[in-house]
């Protein structure tokens, strides 16, 4: 049987990045944390930790927390049920992209988490890698282009989000005066990238130009990880890049901002990914999502 005391030292140490802090947050002496994690590493005949900078979990300590976070969902739902007239605050990490966060995702899950006392703990990722997140454990649901649920977990399509590609009008007739990027003028207009593992522009011009990923031009480019600003930055003419529609849609209206490929969309299929296990409370979330979809995603099948 497994000492949850000395698995909750684990999980700590990852979640605060170091034993010091993990001590202060169980109100544990360093050592006694450090005793913990030693002697639960004994108990299960190997290691949990990478002790290097970052402190990083091994293939084994990636199977414990996820367990460990999955029995703690559980014993919430569990409590939740057992003291209906004083409920208490229960913490929901789970995995966003960015644009979700800005544009939806808080709206969607405001009634719930007024209703269910949730304090949410999000962890924000490009929305091709959220799920990676969910499978080692450290969340337990994430909004994804990912189609098909791993093992251990299951999926529900939320719909189509839209990106199109966008410039100020001025940036527009100085880098594109015969029209959108093609393969010769996207090598030399600088665009902007939320981070170096953003994939979402070549994909556009690859399907633009016809050219494959690894031969498009080695073009200018920022990387601008807020969504906020990365359309800022586009407004400003900094740079062109890919805006989901819904976010461009009100400067695109008030001319700040000029589609260069007009109704040529980039559709971006998201997918919501739980743990599989009965919990009220994800069901809770996914229905919630689903909700919201419709007024956010094009619903296509």
């Amino acid at each position: 049987m497994l000492d949850y005391k000395l698995v909750e030292a684990l999980a700590q140490v990852l979640a605060e990045g170091g034993f010091e802090k993990a001590a202060r947050s169980l109100h544990l002496t360093q050592s006694a944390v450090s005793q913990r994690v030693r002697l639960l590493e004994e108990r299960l005949g190997r290691p949990l930790l990478v002790r290097g900078t970052p402190l990083r979990p091994t293939e084994a300590g990636k199977a414990l927390l996820r367990h460990y976070r999955q029995v703690r969902l559980l014993e919430s739902d569990f409590a939740l049920e057992m003291q209906e007239d004083k409920p208490g605050f229960r913490s929901l990490p789970l995995a966003v992209n960015a644009d979700s966060l800005d544009i939806w995702l808080l709206d969607a899950l405001a009634p719930l988490v007024r209703e269910k006392r949730i304090l949410l703990d999000l962890v924000m990722d490009d929305q091709e890698r959220t799920h990676a997140l969910l499978v080692q454990g450290e969340v337990a649901g994430c909004l994804s282009t990912r189609t098909q649920p791993l093992r251990g977990t299951r999926c529900q399509r939320l719909g189509v989000m839209p990106y199109v590609c966008c410039a100020s009008p001025e940036f527009a007739a100085q880098w594109f005066p015969h029209g959108g990027p093609d393969a010769q003028s996207a090598g030399h207009a600088p665009a902007v990238l939320f981070n170096r593992r953003d994939e979402l522009h070549d994909a556009f011009l690859s399907a633009k130009t016809g050219l494959p990923r690894h031969k498009l031009p080695n073009y200018p480019r920022h990387y601008l990880p807020s969504s906020i600003k990365f359309v800022d930055a586009v407004r400003l003419g900094l740079a062109y890049g890919m805006i989901p529609a819904p976010q461009a849609a009100p400067h695109l209206a008030s001319g700040e901002l000029v589609e260069l490929v007009p109704d040529s969309p980039l559709p971006v299929e998201m997918f919501w990914h739980q743990w599989d296990l009965q919990s009220e409370l994800m069901d809770a979330v996914q229905a919630a999502l689903q909700q919201a979809a419709p007024r956010i995603f094009n619903i296509q099948h």
